[in-house]
Order: structure tokens, then C-alpha cells, then sequence
């Protein structure tokens, strides 16, 4: 249930989680499921609103199926996750000229933060039209799919070089990413692995001393009890 603060009212509204995919050309069981219920309209489960997850990361492959979704006039909304992540990079996302340039709505989200769930809420409680353009002109023809995928990435690539860039202020580096530098060095990063290594099996022996010690010390005590209290007899020397 999702209020729309609009109507005044509580819009009653049903979720279905779609396989991952990165296209609408199927190569798998699991994104044949995703085109068919986007692609063919007399599907049971045909959306009235597709929301699409992108990792900010990795926009470019994400964008793919964005331009896909687009040119089949689906009504749809980029929800741009880990946005935070994308920040941390020192980069940022105009989402209101990305959103001019696919002509869908684009909200930043981060679903770990749960940043931006509100206004993800609050978009599809409203009622989202179709792209109002193509992300690819119609007057290309294709000759083949390969073709038609180059220029797709083509084109997205030059979306982004407009709507993201790097931040004016980089934030200070990342600490995994200097730990990182530091273990992967060429060097020193084959001295660790060895002084790690050194360190495990010098840890294994040196703490094994102990329970060896005390099992030893139990068997015995067992043995010597069973020799004084057992009767003699064959199960006796088994035991």
C-alpha cells in the first residue's frame, strides 16, 4: 500500500521482482522470464510500471536495458542504486538531465541506506506515462543485432559523458582501496602473504601443543582407570 499525497489516498499497488538481466535479448532461462513479461502485452503479469534497479557503478551496461525498455514505450523509472558508492568515487550523476536525456523519471536511491525510498514510493503512486521519444531514432535501420547493440552503446556512452562527472571536491581515499595498494604491491604484497602464511603455521602447531597435551593426558587417565576397574577379558583389552 503506497499513499499518493496528491489524491489524499492509500493506492493499493502489487510488486513482482523480475531475474536479473542486463538486456531484452534472451540467452537464459531467467532473462526469457523478464522478456516475456515485458515484451509481450498479453502477458498476465504485464506491468503497468517498470522499475529499473541500476547499479551506478556500472551504468553504461545497466543503461542498455533502460534503452531497450525505452523504445518499447513501457512506462518506466531508473531507480539509481548505490549512489552513495558512485559519490565515494568522487563522481556525481545529474539525474535531472539524465532523465531529460532518456526522458523517463530518475531517482537516486540507496537501498542499504535506505536513502530515497520515499520518493521511489512516491513516483510510482503517481501514474507514469510512456517515454515520450525513442532512445534510438526510428529512421536507423538495422541490418543485424550486433549493429543495432554498438550504436545503442554509442549513444549511451555519450549520454553519460554529459550527466556524470567528477565531483569538485574528491573525497579522501578510501581506506580499503589504500589497504588495497598496500597488499597488492609487487613487492611488499608478496612479503605479507608469506609472513601470513609464516604466521598460520606457526599459530597451528603452537596451539595445537595444548589440546594434543590434554588429550594425551585423558587417554591415559581412561586407560589407567579401565586396567584397575575393568574385568579381564576380551572387551576389556578392546576398550
Amino acid at each position: 500500500n503506497i499513499y499518493n499525497t496528491h489524491l489524499g489516498k492509500i493506492i493499493r499497488t502489487e510488486i513482482i521482482d523480475l531475474p536479473g538481466t542486463y538486456s531484452l535479448n534472451p540467452k537464459s532461462i531467467d532473462e526469457q522470464v523478464a522478456y516475456d513479461v515485458l515484451c509481450k502485452k498479453d502477458n498476465p503479469d504485464y506491468p503497468d510500471t517498470t522499475i529499473i534497479v541500476a547499479d551506478s557503478s556500472n551504468l553504461k551496461r545497466t543503461l542498455f536495458l533502460v534503452s531497450q525498455v525505452i523504445d518499447l514505450k513501457i512506462p518506466c523509472v531508473l531507480a539509481l542504486n548505490m549512489i552513495d558508492l558512485l559519490e565515494d568515487a568522487g563522481m556525481q550523476v545529474d539525474t535531472d538531465k539524465l532523465s531529460a536525456h532518456l526522458g523517463i523519471p530518475v531517482v537516486s536511491i540507496s537501498a542499504r541506506e535506505k536513502k530515497g525510498m520515499e520518493k521511489i514510493r512516491q513516483v510510482i503512486s503517481e501514474k507514469v506515462f510512456p517515454p515520450v521519444k525513442k532512445f534510438l531514432e526510428t529512421d536507423i535501420s538495422f541490418t543485424d543485432q550486433t549493429q543495432e547493440n554498438i550504436e545503442r552503446y554509442r549513444k549511451i556512452t555519450a549520454v553519460l559523458n554529459e550527466c556524470v562527472s567528477e565531483k569538485k571536491e574528491i573525497p579522501a581515499e578510501i581506506f580499503t582501496k589504500k589497504l588495497d595498494r598496500f597488499l597488492t604491491h609487487k613487492f611488499w604484497g608478496f612479503a605479507i602473504f608469506l609472513a601470513v602464511l609464516f604466521v598460520i603455521f606457526q599459530s597451528i602447531f603452537f596451539l595445537a601443543a595444548f589440546p594434543m597435551d590434554w588429550i594425551e593426558t585423558l587417554f591415559i587417565k581412561v586407560s589407567l582407570w579401565g586396567a584397575e576397574n575393568l574385568p579381564k577379558g576380551e572387551l576389556s583389552d578392546l576398550f
